[in-house]
């Protein structure tokens, strides 16, 4: 690959990255690819005017140094200031995002697009906490009506930025929009959920946002990993008084993650997987395992299952060196 075909490739990498079209980890995998193949060369990741790693995160310590001294001043005249003096600050943020979200158009570098990304969510947040404001003095502090109206607002412009891309802040942003809306809505109704339909809920939504994150659904780590999250929430909750079913669901909702994350190549996936498959592990032993002799032999079952998959592993990594 000549130098005059380098630059374009990692554009149009980024480009496709940004529009949906291949995930992070595919990006990598192309760039890790051309570096690789014999005569390969790939441009840095950095490249094409971008920031250095110092630079982005000298760019990220300036903001939450704005951020907490701005929160700072807030906070000692927030009840000088009023509902419109509180408004106007979270206009300020939604302003100054804009402005800078503006100077990122087009094209970006990687480090630079998550620069915008960031940017962009401060402004979503500052909108959310005008909404709240208004919303508070509008409808006499109702809890409820504010959550609600929040939550709107908040899923409204974190979903118009997401729109299916590689954008975790939005997909995160939406996602707690759209679970505010739903909280409000149910404490309005004055519901009252069990917590084993609760978590059983949060299973079946989890397990069908994981499906849909392998297939259409982007960023495909960050949904996949807040789906198993909410699994493994859900068989957190089931647990209380519900014995070996409860323990069971857990086991293998962390069992899927971990196989979807080993299948995909995924190590956050992997480990959420891991975490949840462990704790549900410990509690299960702690509340079944009593007697010493049942540790033992728990303990060398484990021991015995280690050392199996290890030799199994080793011995295939033999026979594919000698081909």
């Amino acid at each position: 690959m000549d130098q005059h075909r380098e630059v374009p490739i990692q554009a149009a990498l980024d480009r496709w990255e940004a529009a949906g079209l291949i995930s992070a980890e595919q990006h990598r995998a192309i760039c890790a690819f051309e570096v690789a193949r014999p005569g390969g060369t790939q441009v840095p990741e950095e490249s094409n005017e971008g920031l250095s790693l110092l630079a982005e995160l000298s760019t990220y310590l300036g903001m939450v140094l704005v951020l907490a001294s701005g929160a700072l001043a807030t906070s000692r005249l927030w009840q000088v200031l009023g509902a419109p003096g509180r408004a106007v600050i979270g206009l300020v943020v939604v302003v100054l995002s804009l402005f800078a979200s503006r100077m990122l158009q087009g094209e970006l570098a990687p480090s630079l697009s998550r620069l915008r990304n960031v940017v962009q969510a401060c402004g979503a947040s500052g909108a959310a906490m005008t909404t709240a404001v208004l919303a508070d003095a509008a409808d006499g502090h109702v809890a409820t009506t504010t959550v609600m109206v929040t939550g709107l607002v908040t899923a409204l412009i974190n979903g118009s930025l997401w729109r299916n891309r590689e954008r975790t802040l939005a997909l995160v942003g939406t996602v707690v929009g759209v679970s505010m809306m739903v909280a409000s809505f149910v404490a309005a109704l004055n519901w009252r959920l069990s917590s084993l339909l609760v978590g059983l809920l949060l299973i079946a939504l989890g397990g069908t946002f994981v499906v849909a994150a392998q297939r259409v659904l982007r960023p495909t780590v960050a949904l996949t990993m807040l789906s198993q999250l909410a699994m493994f929430v859900g068989s957190a909750m089931v647990i209380n008084g519900h014995g070996l079913f409860a323990f069971a669901l857990g086991l293998l909702t962390s069992a899927i993650g971990v196989g979807v994350g080993l299948q995909s190549k995924a190590l956050p996936v992997t480990a959420v997987g891991l975490f949840g498959f462990a704790f549900f592990t410990i509690r299960l032993l702690a509340m079944y395992v009593q007697g010493p002799l049942t540790i033992v032999i728990t303990f060398g079952v484990g021991v015995a299952l280690v050392l199996v998959v290890l030799k199994k592993g080793l011995a295939s990594k033999r026979v594919t060196s000698s081909q």
